[in-house]
């Protein structure tokens, strides 16, 4: 998990700035495009995409999309 020093493009403080991969890694792999947040928005944008996605009744996560992940990425940066 690479961590530079930066402006998160959420809460707009400056801090320690972590990797999010913008496409779920247990669906598309390391490889994905990433963006750096800050850790507390990182959590965030973790709990609104389960919230979105929702669970199967086995509790395994349901495939979006990349444009639904793209477009949730960019959802929660504005302000939802």
């Amino acid at each position: 998990m690479s961590r530079k020093f930066g402006v998160c493009p959420k809460c707009k403080t400056e801090q320690k700035l972590t990797n999010h991969h913008i496409f779920p890694i247990c669906f598309w792999g390391k490889n994905g495009d990433k963006v750096l947040i800050c850790r507390e928005c990182h959590d965030d944008l973790e709990y609104f995409i389960t919230m979105i996605e929702g669970r199967t009744r086995k509790g395994k996560r349901n495939q979006l999309t990349k444009i639904s992940y793209l477009n949730i990425y960019l959802l929660f940066i504005k302000g939802y």
